[in-house]
């Protein structure tokens, strides 16, 4: 991989692939992109130039039936093969739409092998929704934790938020367009951040500053503004993103690096202020960096990029939840490391460290409209 392209941009099973593959003719040149799969068809269908079908001789062709310990047993039997792959770029993003065999069991295996090579490791990942049921849920819970293990850094998208941006009446297909959109819109303002031109220039060993050790508490949003208040307008934006955790849900991180761009008009005060008003949100207390450049494109409009991080907490302790205070369970240190991040993802609320209590099948801790797959109306 050459120096222009520091980004590695890799879609893992099926959705992953597919995904990539849609979104491959639109990324900059500084990301390249590679799929991982054990399904031969998939790959040959996604529109992936450069691709790895893993476990010839395990699965010979087919998928790993859902199974992640087939999809880890896959990666495995190919290690050689993708060490060379991930081997050379700065930062390595996976792709991947948790809760299938390839996806829950090779994913965490590719990241072990990025990181061991010194990438910064970062995955974009999509939960299933809450009505496809508890064993595909319980898949996507146990194949997030092992890949927070292995990960710098998770960003979670939850099919379950995006349900609630589309219209009932709404095809299948304009929900999967949603997850492009959303996808396309975080890797675009990823590889933005190391653009060439930049008036607050950033590489991509700044993401060591954010990401000093495997299984941060990762957040990312973006968001676009236009007039004369576009800055702070897309600032805000990026704030209401469905890509952070809102509400009770809501945390502060330790580091936070904020990338701003705008037309010819864009001035360093308006750089500050959207750093001031997210600072004001989101922390950023023990290191905050600043990206800015100019695009031609959006004269009068402008787009604030934020990814933020905090180490995992030490035993005994975790970290601060906007507007509550730490319960007695949560400062037991036998708790899980990744407890926090679980319960925002699954929205358990209260039961989410808890067993699922199962009726028919169906978690009924889980909000009926959730569990449904029923859209809410706003009032």
């Amino acid at each position: 991989m050459s120096a222009e392209q520091p980004i590695l941009l890799v879609g893992v099973g099926g959705a992953g692939c597919a995904l990539v593959g849609q979104l491959s003719n639109t990324m900059p040149p500084s990301i390249r992109t590679l799929a991982v799969d054990a399904d031969a068809s998939s790959l040959a269908s996604c529109g992936v130039v450069d691709q790895v079908q893993i476990g010839r001789a395990v699965l010979r062709g087919l998928g790993a039936g859902g199974e992640a310990k087939m999809g880890a047993s896959a990666a495995e039997a190919d290690l050689a093969e993708l060490r060379r792959w991930l081997a050379g770029p700065a930062v390595v993003v996976f792709v991947t739409g948790l809760g299938g065999g390839v996806s829950g069991g090779a994913t965490s295996v590719l990241a072990a092998l990025a990181a061991e090579a010194g990438a910064v490791v970062l995955g974009l990942v999509t939960l299933p929704f809450t009505h496809e049921g508890e064993h595909r849920q319980s898949s996507a819970r146990d194949a997030l934790v092992a890949l927070n293990l292995k990960a710098h850094g998770v960003v979670v998208l939850r099919n379950d938020d995006l349900l609630q941006m589309v219209k009932p009446e709404a095809p299948a297909t304009e929900m999967f367009a949603e997850t492009r959109r959303w996808m396309g819109s975080a890797l675009e303002s990823l590889s933005g951040f190391f653009a060439p031109g930049a008036l607050m220039p950033l590489d991509p060993g700044a993401l060591r500053a954010l990401f000093p050790s495997l299984g941060c508490l990762t957040i990312f949003a973006t968001g676009e503004g236009e007039g004369a208040t576009a800055v702070v307008t897309a600032a805000r934006a990026a704030l209401a993103s469905p890509l952070l955790p809102h509400g009770p849900e809501a945390t502060r991180v330790d580091h936070l690096l904020v990338q701003v761009v705008g037309g010819s008009s864009l001035t360093t005060g308006d750089c500050q202020a959207a750093v001031a008003l997210l600072r004001a949100e989101l922390g950023g207390d023990r290191v905050t960096l600043l990206g800015a450049r100019m695009d031609g494109a959006l004269e009068g409009k402008a787009r604030v990029s934020i990814l933020g991080a905090s180490p995992p907490a030490p035993p005994g302790k975790v970290k601060a939840v906007k507007g509550k205070r730490p319960s007695k369970a949560a400062l037991d240190a036998s708790q899980q490391m990744f407890g926090f991040a679980l319960e925002q993802n699954l929205r358990r609320g209260l039961f989410g460290m808890a067993e699922p209590t199962l009726f028919n099948g169906e978690d009924v801790d889980v909000p009926t409209y959730l569990r449904k797959g029923i859209r809410i109306q706003p009032s």
